[in-house]
């Protein structure tokens, strides 16, 4: 079951549950991964890695939408919508994690250039997720 097929299973779910701020969510997703998908064609199908890279463009925006509300009842429901997106990405690294891969690379690599090193580096974290981690101990390690 790839991640598409599990938000539409999930989505029943939470129809039958009455979980309604779930269901408004997931629905948001699919609507963003429908987009995706017919912004390149019609017969376009994303495998999992444009899935997951859909779906952490959504929770970027709903992040970033953070900022325009003041803090209360929409800001908290904005929060609960980021967590049930958070649930279908894949755990984001931790910083030892990070660096551990990075002293890896840089370990078995004569490679210099930031760029190469930063697009290693992501791949085998497998997640663009922590991009920014990775370019601050890229930064500090190559100084």
């Amino acid at each position: 079951m790839n991640l598409k097929e599990k938000i539409q299973h999930d989505v029943k779910d939470a129809m039958k549950q009455g979980a309604k701020k779930r269901k408004d969510t997931l629905r948001m997703l699919l609507s963003e991964i429908q987009h995706a998908q017919t912004a390149v064609s019609k017969e376009t199908i994303l495998d999992e890695k444009e899935l997951l890279a859909v779906a952490s463009r959504y929770k970027k925006k709903l992040e970033k939408s953070l900022e325009n509300y003041p803090d209360g009842l929409q800001k908290k429901e904005l929060l609960e919508e980021i967590s049930i997106v958070s649930e279908y990405l894949p755990k984001e690294a931790s910083q030892e994690d990070v660096e551990k891969i990075v002293l890896a690379l840089l370990a078995r690599t004569e490679e210099k250039n930031f760029g190469k090193l930063m697009k290693l580096a992501l791949e085998e974290l497998g997640s663009s997720e922590s991009a920014k981690l990775v370019g601050e101990i890229l930064k500090k390690k190559l100084v």
